[in-house]
């Protein structure tokens, strides 16, 4: 008897393995592997002489062209979870169900229980199939032990604690079932060197059908309370809304098992995983929470072609290493923990002016009220008074890197150095690096502790020793991120070598810096403060890195805490997954309207004094006519005017008047950040006002709900300086406490306007939410929460501004998208408009609708807002 059979790969072992232990005929594919053309005529041929075809298909499109080329004269058995592909099969859905039965059940018994069932099918046997051994769904695990513990209790009597820390192990119950166990033996016993391991099987959805809890429940009842580090790997845990990670309150690492990739595979791969698998199994584990996404199992191929997984031995050091600073972390009274801070600069704005670079957020101020904080919370540290007091003693001591008219010489005899590296220690360090990456950093840097090389001198070397430089806080201590591609103080395009070399490794010194820290400083965790440093961008995978990645490499074992901008999702992803960083989101800047200055102001003037001379003074406005087309075309904006038409005479001076007007005031109402945020400091009074209006106005939203949809684009009865006044008042109204009628008499001077209820209750309700996000915001609590090895929230980011004040509030760990909140219902509305005025400017201009549309869609535009740029392509189909 010949099967031919078509499953996912966990189910490949056990089905082998079965088959040869009944004696039978097997040609096995993966499901993975059958959109390659070969593996597709390999399967195609062994069906010809099979006796039954089993299979269990995907949703990949691939399937469309397979199924009508499947035999329909032979038994044909299509299972899965999903039914929907039953209704491919040729046999009654009872045998459907049956097979369904024992692969759903898994384990090597039930493999065996339902081959002999297909041989019974193919002989036409009408005998009873043996019901399938019923295998619990939810137990503990450990390699010692032949059967599972299905209570904590029994799991404790064969092995009761040994150590102070708990470390919890969630893994799918298919690896269990299926004996796919050895990344996680590997994982318990690197564990248990160090601390007490409870590893846990479940399904991670549950099934209420099959009488299988989630895995998040079965997570917070074996581990809540014990567990202070979680390795789940688990892609998901889905949970009810009521399940809350916080629960748990423990950092939840999620160590990587890589699907259908070895590990030479995945070292030669410049991404790291496949991107589906970046998809499933890193970007929706960011959405709870989850963060430090390193492999540790990848899929090689048996003797037998068969993929099962291996430990990646380096990598579950790598993890196991980890998981102990964040448990020693834990455990650590504040006034035991060192805290490192990193503070950015760019080296080609000039080194000296650029201490604390950070989009939007003062990171000075910011850096020196967490560690006045920290000292309210009983650190050993005696912070700086404030951001002024904290850069007058970096630049005092020059604690910073060389450049222009610092030299490394001056940084050690102004006491910057806070550690002098001798030759000797840090080669020892440098031996512990794979030797390609030793190769790559001497063939740009020279040797150990550097040399000179095309005429740039060796980075902040000062006799011999690499010179790491910081000012100290008691068990803090504050450094400027070291220059990633330059060395020395000239400031050309020869001395910056990454210009010419996007992909050249860090300096010496820069290694050094960070394992400095690490290593000598001790630094229970380490905060990178402001969007954004160096570090994630160093050459490496895009996700899940290896030793050879930079990123990896220098933030080494270091618990790693981020302040970031919740603006910014694109970036601060590339931080979550390249430098094991857990982000701690900050409030976007207050934003005011922009005004207008210099020209443009002066301009607004003549438009004034036109208006005031064009009845009386008909000289004068001849006169002011041309001063006020040379001042457009100074001040830059005569694309925004209607300056064409009035030379090709189709319109009048006073309709272009108007026309520049409408210019102005756009630009004048446009918004500017107002200043600086603090981290932990929530706007109040009028920036407050500024801040919930910003949000809020989005898409006209205010303007449409007091004036009527659209009225934002009509100026005959009132003008947006006008309008925007009356926006604010309502919002300050509204934030008063009064109703949303109340507010808008005391806006407009009126009654609500026929048909604009709704829009008045719908951002009436988004002012208190927004108010309501800035009170809950707790950016420094989650702060220090990190700081003592607690979870931090999950939450999205991108622009307030835009529509997106889900952002609110801030002090969570942000993720890049929910797949399932875009477009969002403003981007939706914009993009409607967008596609309106393509298709109907290409109406006017040709005539006809166009035949095709090309659409150039950006990830970052959709993190940030939303997707905007979907529904253009979307509507655009009404054509």
């Amino acid at each position: 008897m010949k099967i031919t059979a078509a499953v996912w790969g966990s189910d490949c072992p056990l089905l082998a393995e079965a088959a040869e232990m009944e004696g039978v005929e097997l040609s096995l594919t993966a499901t993975h592997e059958i959109k390659d053309p070969e593996v597709q005529a390999k399967f195609f041929a062994a069906q010809q002489d099979a006796d039954i075809l089993l299979l269990h298909p995907s949703m990949d499109a691939v399937w469309d062209e397979i199924i009508p080329q499947l035999r329909n004269d032979i038994p044909l058995i299509s299972f899965g979870y999903n039914q929907d592909f039953w209704t491919l099969s040729t046999v009654p859905t009872r045998t459907v169900a049956i097979v369904s039965s024992y692969m759903t059940n898994g384990g090597k018994e039930n493999f065996r229980r339902m081959v002999r069932y297909l041989i019974s099918i193919s002989e036409k046997k009408n005998e009873d199939p043996e019901p399938p051994v019923l295998l619990p769904w939810e137990g503990i695990y450990h390699p010692e032990h032949q059967g599972p513990f299905t209570d904590l209790a029994s799991y404790r009597t064969c092995h009761p604690r040994k150590h102070s820390d708990l470390v919890g192990i969630v893994f799918s119950r298919t690896y269990w079932a299926n004996g796919d166990l050895k990344v996680v033996d590997a994982l318990i016993r690197r564990i248990e060197e160090f601390a007490d391991a409870t590893a846990i099987f479940c399904l991670s959805h549950g099934d209420t059908e099959l009488g299988a809890r989630p895995g998040l429940q079965v997570t917070k009842e074996w581990l809540a309370g014990e567990a202070g580090v979680v390795l789940n790997l688990q892609p998901i845990f889905k949970t009810p809304e009521s399940d809350k990670f916080s629960d748990l309150d423990a950092p939840i690492m999620h160590p990587l098992l890589l699907y259908h990739r070895s590990k030479q595979q995945w070292l030669d791969s410049p991404l790291g995983p496949s991107s589906v698998e970046i998809g499933w199994s890193i970007a929706l584990p960011e959405m709870q929470g989850m963060t430090e996404m390193l492999p540790v199992g990848s899929e090689e191929t048996n003797a037998g072609e068969i993929g099962v997984h291996e430990p990646i031995e380096e990598r579950i050091e790598r993890i196991a290493r980890r998981t102990q600073a964040w448990l020693r972390l834990r455990s650590k009274k504040p006034s035991e923990r060192k805290v490192a801070f990193i503070l950015h600069n760019k080296p080609c704005s000039s080194v000296e002016a650029t201490v604390g670079a950070g989009a939007h957020l003062d990171t000075l101020e910011s850096t020196a009220r967490v560690l006045n904080a920290m000292k309210n919370e009983g650190y050993s540290i005696e912070p700086p008074a404030n951001g002024k007091e904290l850069i007058d003693r970096i630049m005092e001591k020059r604690a910073i890197s060389d450049f222009r008219w610092t030299s490394v010489g001056s940084i050690v005899r102004s006491g910057g150095a806070l550690a002098q590296i001798s030759e000797n220690e840090y080669c020892e360090w440098f031996r512990e690096l794979d030797t390609s990456v030793q190769s790559a950093m001497e063939s740009t840097w020279g040797r150990p502790p550097g040399e000179e090389m095309d005429g740039v001198p060796a980075a902040m070397v000062h006799e011999g020793r690499i010179v790491v430089t910081g000012v100290t806080y008691g068990n803090a201590l504050v450094c400027v991120q070291p220059k990633r591609g330059c060395a020395g103080s000239r400031c050309d395009g020869q001395a910056c070598k990454i210009l010419h070399d996007p992909q050249i490794p860090p300096t010496h010194q820069y290694i050094a810096t960070y394992r400095w820290l690490e290593r000598v400083f001790g630094a229970d965790v380490i905060v990178h403060v402001g969007t954004h440093g160096t570090l994630e961008f160093l050459p490496g995978k895009s996700a899940a890195p290896s030793d050879r990645c930079y990123p990896d490499i220098a933030i080494g074992t270091i618990p790693h805490l981020y302040i970031y901008n919740s603006d910014n999702p694109p970036e601060g992803t590339v931080a979550k997954r390249r430098a094991a960083a857990t982000l701690v989101d900050h409030m976007q800047t207050v934003m005011q309207a922009s005004g207008l200055y210099g020209d443009l102001k002066e301009l607004d003037n003549l438009l004034e004094e036109y208006a005031r001379a064009k009845d009386s003074d008909p000289a004068r406005t001849h006169k002011l006519e041309h001063i006020i087309i040379d001042s457009i075309q100074d001040a830059g904006i005569a694309d925004d005017t209607d300056l064409a038409d009035l030379k090709d005479k189709k319109i009048a001076f006073p309709q272009f008047a108007e026309s520049v007007h409408r210019a102005l005031t756009r630009i004048e109402s446009s918004r500017i950040p107002n200043g600086m945020h603090i981290f932990g400091e929530q706007p109040a009074g009028d920036d407050r006002l500024l801040f919930i209006h910003s949000a809020a106005r989005f898409d006209n939203a205010i303007s449409d709900a007091l004036f009527g949809k659209d009225a934002y684009h009509d100026e005959t009865t009132i003008s947006l300086r006008e309008r925007e006044q009356a926006e604010i008042v309502f919002v300050r109204e509204i934030l008063a406490g009064y109703s949303w009628d109340e507010a808008v008499f005391k806006a407009c001077g009126r009654p609500p306007l026929p048909g604009t209820v709704e829009p008045l209750k719908e951002v009436s309700s988004l002012v208190l939410a927004l108010n309501c996000g800035i009170e809950d915001s707790k950016e420094m609590e989650s702060l220090l929460h990190g700081f003592s090895g607690g979870f931090i929230e999950p939450g999205p980011s991108g622009l307030i501004t835009r529509g997106r004040p889900d952002i609110l509030p801030t002090g969570r760990n942000f993720y890049s998208l929910d797949p399932a909140t875009v477009p969002t219902k403003a981007a939706w509305m914009v993009g409607c408009r967008l596609a309106d005025v393509l298709l109907d400017t290409y109406l006017k201009e040709h005539g006809k609708y166009p035949e095709s549309v090309a659409m150039y869609w950006m990830a970052s535009d959709l993190m940030w807002a939303g997707w905007r740029a979907i529904r253009p392509d979307a509507h655009a189909h009404r054509c």
